[in-house]
């Protein structure tokens, strides 16, 4: 367990899209997790989570998120979901047979997720016993925060708790129920005994809790990565660096898809290209100097003829002059109109440490607005990419959302395992690749690199 640290203001700006995403402190987050280490964010966390993974064992550790909230007040139970959801977890409504069983011990209750038991089972712990064990049968829950202000403090409430954990516990031995209490030394050490972890505080508590089911999923064993190829690695060319054109030429030998395009120096060789590719066509600036076309009006989509051909050509290249006018032009690039898609971003970036470590998340014009991206070390698996992309937040728009069709995930994760790699193999010369956007089409149509920049090491970063 290590103590989170770093901070926007703790990584340099980066000057392409997979670099502004995937800073120090989320690779060093990635290589933690694949250690099987957990973050921490103080001190005195540090302390409680690791003697609430001394009490758990490994048999109690959550598998999942979900956890029920039981109070002996309505009051907490709200303090205690707001603080639970902002760990992350998830308070899920227990099941109706759970609720019967709740009200049947205590009529009065709110047998709701948090569990507002009422004052009554402070009487007999018989009564807190049936609703503790009401609660941790349902299986909608992987967890249960049983909290008490003050009751381990008075020895007639505190007598009833011991009593009706005692009988919870020998009746489930392997759930996780943490207390959120006050408790005396002693009276601690009776419940740490039992198998309770115990943590003063409800954020504390929802911390704690938070932690302990990052190392419950710890506990899969990860996926073996494919052997790297012990074939020897051709060199790259000086000119791969020099564009996107350059760029998708040698990803696309490394197994990532493109679509058809040339590069003109002028409108006739624009039209030349366009009649062999076929209309509708793409234009893009091609410029050493500008590494976000679209910033400067430098693409156009959806050219259809020759007319329109003519004119956008022009009008592209006056748009570029005025916008960027110390920018170096080396032609327009004349492309395949690609089909709609969801479009990804795909890149990888080096570690000075960690070494080479590939990202992909939603892409396209979004991709620093919404910064929703997965990130890991090189090389993955197809499998280990599928997961990647399955932890993005918006992986349902490309598992049909909204009566969207699905996405073809398996030639998005062919992608992204393609290009770790081909970062693994060129570890030593590339420093950085940004592949933005990915066009992700329907379900068995593939996917496309629509764009790309290779970033080569500068003197001295190796």
């Amino acid at each position: 367990m290590l103590r989170r640290i770093g901070s926007a203001a703790g990584s340099a700006a980066a000057a392409s899209h997979t670099g502004a995403l995937a800073g120090s402190d989320a690779v060093f987050d990635v290589v933690l997790r694949n250690a099987g280490a957990i973050r921490v964010g103080s001190i005195e966390q540090l302390i409680e989570v690791g003697h609430a993974l001394a009490v758990v064992g490994a048999e109690r550790l959550p598998r999942g998120h979900r956890v029920a909230v039981l109070t002996a007040s309505g009051g907490f139970g709200v303090l205690l979901a707001d603080a639970a959801s902002a760990q992350g977890l998830a308070l899920p409504p227990l099941a109706h047979e759970t609720q019967q069983r709740v009200l049947a011990a205590v009529p009065l209750a709110s047998p709701a997720n948090p569990v507002d038991m009422t004052a009554q089972v402070s009487s007999r712990p018989e009564v807190l016993a049936q609703v503790l064990g009401a609660v941790v049968q349902d299986a909608a829950c992987d967890a249960l925060i049983l909290q008490s202000a003050n009751a381990f403090h008075m020895p007639r409430l505190r007598d009833v708790f011991l009593a009706a954990l005692q009988q919870v516990r020998a009746a489930h031995p392997s759930r996780l129920i943490l207390l959120c209490c006050r408790a005396p030394r002693e009276v601690a050490q009776q419940l740490n005994a039992m198998g309770y972890p115990t943590v003063e505080g409800i954020d504390a508590a929802c911390a704690t809790l938070a932690a302990l089911v990052k190392a419950g999923a710890l506990q899969t064993p990860a996926t073996a990565c494919d052997v790297a190829s012990t074939a020897p690695v051709q060199p790259l060319p000086a000119e791969a660096f020099a564009g996107e054109a350059a760029a998708k030429a040698v990803l696309a030998q490394a197994g990532l898809p493109v679509l058809r395009e040339a590069t003109a120096t002028t409108w006739l060789d624009a039209l030349a290209a366009a009649q062999v590719i076929g209309f509708p066509v793409v234009l893009k600036i091609v410029s050493p100097d500008i590494a976000h076309k679209t910033e400067v009006g430098g693409v156009v989509v959806g050219v259809r003829d020759v007319e329109q051909l003519r004119h956008d050509y022009d009008a592209m290249l006056a748009r570029v002059a005025q916008r960027a006018p110390h920018a170096h032009i080396s032609g327009v690039l004349v492309a395949q109109m690609a089909p709609a898609g969801t479009e990804l971003i795909l890149g990888t970036t080096t570690d000075p440490v960690f070494g080479p470590m590939v990202m992909v998340g939603l892409g396209g014009i979004y991709a620093e607005v919404f910064k929703d991206v997965a990130l890991q070390t090189a090389p993955v698996t197809q499998a280990q990419a599928t997961a990647m992309l399955r932890s993005l937040k918006t992986f349902a728009l490309l598992d049909g959302a909204r009566g969207r069709p699905r996405a073809d995930v398996p030639a998005a994760a062919h992608a992204v395992a393609s290009l770790s790699r081909f970062a693994v193999a060129h570890a030593g010369t590339v420093a950085q690749i940004d592949v933005n956007p990915l066009v992700v089409l329907d379900e068995g149509e593939g996917a496309y690199a629509l764009d790309a920049l290779l970033v080569p090491h500068t003197k001295g970063s190796q």
